[in-house]
């Protein structure tokens, strides 16, 4: 009977024991099972083929864009195969935009779990740049993204007497201000030039010529204009001071 005890009071402080030992261990178990379960998530992520990139979608082109799909994907240089947290959105979307001039935007992302999405908004063009006997496509902010043959009948041809380091800005302020003109003027609207960002100067149906001076105030320009337009019987019109604008049969 003696010995019963002893035996079981033995177990019992062996299992005591153990209890105490696990305790103990309890946070380095835990460690060890969270490691294990980020090393596998990681594994599966950033190294495996369990989440690659299998497609590049692209989403913003017009159905008339010049562009094409392959061009935006060409342009990425993302490939394959890869593990798709480890593309770099950033370089895709830098590069992007620096091989297609004609995007004035660009947004790379992930799209789980094996798709790598481009979104894209091309440039709308304002005026047409005529430019030692090629014709460009310029946009509201300046920039000159595509050359075409003939000029589109809807836009009218900016030239420039600017060169070097005022020829950017020139043609910035010059497509700024017909990309702030109201419909009504725009129909009316045939030419524009430019020798400085402060002289843009306008032709109309006509021969009516318009001196605009800079984009400033376009929107109050624009306005007095319409009201003088309207009195008629003047070929030149000088709105490049607003408020004291004049007129010359």
């Amino acid at each position: 009977m003696t010995a019963d005890v002893s035996s079981s009071s033995a177990r019992r402080f062996k299992r005591r024991r153990f209890s105490r030992r696990l305790l103990r261990l309890r946070p380095l178990l835990v460690l060890v099972a969270l490691g294990l379960v980020v090393g596998a998530v990681v594994w599966v992520v950033g190294f495996s083929t369990v989440l690659d990139v299998r497609a590049v979608s692209v989403r913003g082109l017009p159905a008339a864009s010049p562009l094409s799909s392959d061009d935006v994907v060409g342009a990425a240089a993302v490939g394959t195969g890869g593990p798709l947290a480890k593309v770099d959105v950033d370089a895709a979307r830098s590069r992007v935009l620096a091989k297609l001039p004609a995007l004035a935007s660009a947004e790379v992302s992930r799209s789980w779990p094996h798709t790598v999405s481009i979104s894209v908004v091309e440039r709308t063009p304002v005026v047409v740049l005529s430019d030692g006997g090629s014709l460009q496509l310029v946009d509201a902010s300046g920039v000159a993204f595509r050359t075409v043959p003939a000029r589109p009948a809807e836009l009218p041809v900016v030239t420039l007497s600017a060169w070097g380091a005022t020829r950017a800005p020139t043609l910035a302020s010059a497509a700024g201000v017909v990309a702030s003109l109201p419909p009504a003027l725009k129909t009316k609207l045939v030419a524009v030039s430019a020798r400085t960002a402060d002289s843009v100067t306008l032709r109309l149906t006509g021969n009516v010529a318009v001196m605009w001076g800079s984009s400033d105030e376009s929107d109050k320009k624009a306005r007095v204009l319409a009201a003088l337009l309207e009195q008629g019987g003047a070929k030149e019109y000088d709105v490049s001071v607003p408020d004291l604008p004049t007129t010359k049969a």
